[in-house]
């Protein structure tokens, strides 16, 4: 197992997945015309993370924006993730900047559904 790290861009997202700390980070925009090309590689991590969890999962988002087969991505990672649950104490945070109620909305309809903890943080712009 490995830290997964991806540098950022104008339309693919910063990714930080820590297996020892056990932190999972995403964050930035993704608007990738290839979005399996950005995600199969993250949920292949995940795969292998199920296998070397630590006690507890923290898993932290703070997206500036996602277009629609983005978020639909998103919303697969985070049940992949939800499955850790059964392993692993697993909590989200999701941020979004002051004022941007659309990404606090989406947090809202991708995490309540879960039966884990989450946040929804607004940080200043």
């Amino acid at each position: 197992m490995r830290t997964l790290q991806i540098e950022g861009t104008n339309d693919r997202p910063e990714v930080k997945f820590d297996d020892k700390k056990g932190v999972l980070f995403m964050g930035g925009s993704s608007l990738p015309e290839n979005v399996l090309e950005v995600f199969n590689p993250l949920m292949q991590w995940i795969d292998e993370y199920k296998n070397a969890t630590t006690s507890t999962t923290k898993v932290e988002f703070s997206f500036e924006y996602l277009n629609t087969s983005s978020t639909n991505m998103v919303a697969r990672l985070i049940e992949k993730i939800y499955e850790l649950r059964l392993k692993t104490s697993v909590e989200f945070n999701w941020y979004y900047a002051h004022g941007d109620y659309d990404m606090k909305e989406l947090g809202l309809d991708l995490l309540e559904e879960m039966d884990v903890r989450y946040n929804i943080i607004e940080v200043a712009a």
